[in-house]
């Protein structure tokens, strides 16, 4: 086993779209406030996206590369770096904080291997985006009912990565509307906002352009219409749906079957926004009946609270994150 390393681990896993910047775009952002706190803070970075592209063997040109959900997230990658940290820090056990997808990919992780559970002091868990029938973000409404649809275009022009930094859409938006800070908080919206319906609850506009520049940061276009299937499921949490036949091979029925939350028995505690279209108040009402281990569901107060505030808005710190850390461990100094 390595040596042990000082401080208590602490991994934060970001959600759709994003990468581990969210994590570090705010003076005060969560990671630098738990480092400070003397905390030692992994992030973690969901394959696909700007900065996590490798792979042992295919390449992000390859159609094959694309082949991938949160359910892949969850099954492979995050035990893989629960194993990781634990490994290179000599930990026994780590702390998990998950925004949005990264909760996702937590509960998708401990549903379907719960003997990881053991390894997990505590799971923080802002924004969960796990039930979507009560969403009201925009890629939800407008999009999710058409995403076969979509899909099959997709497909047909070859497109596998969704919203990458670098498309066509994002290149334009910040080729004529960077200089001005009015257009990007209009007419030139990121994906993220125009995507779950926030709007820049007390975020500093100046901030706009640093988001602009890492975010969004892809995903595969799988992911996106996983989403989509269990918004159109209704309050359930499924495993991704290949169609009848696939299904069959893949599950050994003709429906995608649910991820078993009560199997989740590490301590959870949420926090959630009363003005979340992503992860709406009745979703979170729902999971908070489904999981094995909740142990405390915070709303927070600001009735504006939104998806993106938990990472961007300037009272973060204040609001959300100096009242987490109460619920980790205490680092070890």
């Amino acid at each position: 086993m390595a040596p042990k390393v000082s401080g208590q681990p602490v991994f934060l896993q970001h959600g759709l779209m994003n990468s581990d910047n969210v994590w570090l775009l705010l003076p005060d952002a969560l990671a630098f406030t738990l480092a400070d706190a003397g905390y030692d803070v992994w992030l973690g970075n969901a394959r696909g996206n700007t900065y996590s592209r490798r792979h042992v063997s295919l390449d992000p040109s390859q159609e094959d590369y694309w082949n991938f959900s949160f359910d892949e997230m969850g099954n492979y990658d995050i035990p893989a770096v629960i194993n990781f940290v634990l490994t290179k820090t000599g930990s026994e056990k780590m702390s998990y904080v998950g925004h949005s997808m990264g909760c996702t990919m937590f509960f998708i992780c401990m549903s379907l291997h719960p003997e990881l559970n053991e390894k997990i002091d505590v799971m923080i868990a802002l924004a969960p985006a796990v039930s979507m029938a009560k969403s009201t973000a925009p890629l939800m409404v407008n999009q999710a009912p058409f995403a076969l649809q979509i899909k099959y275009v997709f497909d047909l022009i070859g497109v596998r990565a969704y919203q990458p930094v670098d498309s066509f859409w994002n290149n334009l938006r910040k080729r004529y509307c960077e200089p001005n800070l009015f257009l990007r908080y209009s007419l030139c919206q990121n994906t993220l906002f125009s995507s779950s319906g926030d709007d820049y609850h007390s975020l500093d506009l100046n901030l706009l352009p640093i988001i602009d520049g890492h975010n969004p940061a892809g995903t595969s276009v799988n992911t996106a219409v996983h989403y989509a299937q269990n918004y159109m499921a209704g309050q359930t949490f499924q495993r991704f749906d290949f169609g009848v036949e696939e299904n069959q091979l893949r599950y050994g029925q003709t429906t995608p079957p649910t991820y078993d939350l009560s199997k989740i028995t590490s301590d959870v505690f949420i926090f959630w926004g009363q003005s979340d279209k992503v992860s709406a108040p009745t979703d979170i009402a729902w999971l908070e009946t489904k999981l094995g281990n909740l142990r405390n569901s915070i709303m927070i107060e600001d009735p504006l609270w939104n998806h993106f505030s938990f990472l961007f808005s300037a009272d973060a710190k204040r609001v959300v994150y100096d009242k987490l850390i109460p619920f980790l461990p205490q680092p070890i100094l």
